[in-house]
């Protein structure tokens, strides 16, 4: 079912393309070799990768699967978090963070995979645990002997981060959203039914459906992908060395989302509440307006 596009998109797709060529730039970077400590890489591919899933829903026809897009909105949010944290770290802490972090991804993931296959389905051959037997100690000499200063220290969990990156409420707001799509959530669950509604008798005859509320959806996969670009784009602009026209047009857009409601993670209608009228929102923003 082909969506007419709504002026919303048509705008953001029009402020993300004009940098299309910038962006395409940063995409490349110079050789490397397997022990280098690769956090501009790092920072690259998350930043490119918000800018892909942006165009990427700018670009969908049919928004009624839209409930699906949330969870990549968590991938998002703790890139934005975790990097930002690391860059406001020491040299020498950075290295060890990325180098220890890789190896325990890489192992645990490795590990979990060899696991499931074993326990159900253990006639299919399974690629080997990453690095098996090598302690984290030898892969941090490793890299000491390749010449990297590596100093000691422990990652803290992504919301301890977050509070000491001042990205706390962000953080509580898109985890809580993404929820709905990636945990057991009775309300989402719930919510998902709608139907007819029998006043005198206080009931619902429910039809379930993950595309009853799919505007909804589609609107928030998009503005909060793109708030999560700028907010990646003032964050990275030094590391990424970002040029004049990605920093002027994400200011551009910055204010515009200023003058206008955002999305909600529940809104008015699911707590069975009468939205209020425009006049009464623009009299509100007017009034209580700050500069966040």
């Amino acid at each position: 079912m082909k969506e007419p596009r709504p002026a919303f998109v048509i705008e953001t797709e029009r402020i993300y393309k004009s940098f299309e060529k910038d962006i395409s730039e940063l995409r490349s970077t110079e050789p490397s070799k397997n022990t280098d400590i690769k956090l501009d890489q790092i920072i690259v591919s998350s930043y490119v990768k918000t800018y892909d899933f942006i165009l990427f829903l700018c670009n969908i026809n049919d928004h009624q699967n839209s409930f699906f897009l949330l969870p990549f909105l968590r991938g998002i949010c703790e890139d934005l978090i975790v990097l930002t944290y690391i860059i406001q770290q020491p040299k020498e802490r950075q290295n060890y963070i990325i180098v220890k972090k890789r190896y325990q991804e890489l192992n645990k993931s490795t590990t979990a995979q060899n696991n499931f296959f074993h326990n159900y389905n253990s006639g299919q051959i399974v690629p080997p645990i990453y690095n098996e037997g090598v302690s984290i100690e030898e892969i941090i000499q490793l890299h000491r002997d390749a010449g990297h200063k590596l100093e000691e220290v422990n990652l803290p969990n992504v919301y301890q981060m977050a509070e000491k990156v001042n990205l706390k409420y962000l953080y509580d707001f898109i985890y809580h959203s993404t929820s709905k799509a990636v945990h057991f959530d009775i309300f989402t669950l719930l919510s998902m039914g709608w139907g007819e509604i029998d006043v005198k008798n206080e009931t619902i005859k429910a039809t379930f459906s993950h595309k009853n509320d799919y505007k909804h959806y589609f609107k928030f996969a998009l503005f909060y992908s793109s708030y999560l670009f700028i907010k990646q784009s003032q964050n990275f602009k030094e590391t990424l060395n970002l040029p004049n026209l990605i920093i002027e047009s994400i200011e551009e857009l910055e204010i515009q989302y200023k003058k206008n409601d955002w999305p909600f993670l529940v809104t008015f209608g699911h707590l069975n509440i009468k939205e209020p009228s425009e006049l009464i929102k623009n009299m509100f923003r007017n009034m209580n307006i700050k500069n966040d």
